[in-house]
């Protein structure tokens, strides 16, 4: 399925909810990625794979979803993987002390592997 307004697909795979994120996150499409990504984790989904294989620009707009997301998933006892991130986003959370704060794993299937443990 895909959000067209702000190109999140996503997918359930052996109970766990994969989102891959649009191309782009920032000012002109933050609270519609906010809006999609809060609504496909409500949806009762405890265990998340964030799949960053598309984004070609992530800005700090988008370390805000991440922590929304995390805190959602936190408080539900749930857990919630980053995967396929660029080494740029990762040097961002890691300059901003929040890389430790989240699993991050190469791709899609070392994060599903991680999450059936």
């Amino acid at each position: 399925m895909q959000d067209r307004l702000a190109d999140i697909r996503h997918e359930d795979v052996d109970g766990v909810r994969i989102i891959e994120l649009c191309t782009r996150i920032d000012i002109h499409n933050v609270f519609s990625v906010e809006e999609t990504l809060t609504q496909l984790i409500d949806e009762g989904h405890t265990r998340v794979i964030i799949d960053f294989s598309r984004i070609e620009y992530f800005g700090s707009n988008g370390i805000r979803l991440l922590m929304l997301a995390k805190r959602k998933l936190d408080h539900l006892g749930g857990r919630l993987v980053l995967a396929s991130m660029s080494s740029f986003v990762v040097k961002i959370l890691k300059a901003i002390d929040l890389y430790e704060l989240f699993t991050i794993l190469p791709d899609r299937a070392a994060a599903m592997d991680e999450l059936r443990s």
